[in-house]
């Protein structure tokens, strides 16, 4: 069963779990909020997520 994943934040922690949850199977993030439009959005990019 997959485990779809949503963040509040980008930074230095968000960025570690990124990291983890990629390794996880069945696991994907999906969506990423920031009150920082740039971040979210480079953020969201490489990971396929919607910001």
């Amino acid at each position: 069963m997959a485990v779809r994943v949503g963040f509040v934040g980008t930074g230095g922690i968000a960025k570690f779990h990124f990291n983890n949850l990629a390794k996880v199977p069945d696991a994907k993030i999906v969506a990423l909020c920031d009150v920082v439009k740039e971040k979210v959005e480079a953020a969201a990019k490489p990971l396929g997520a919607t910001a």
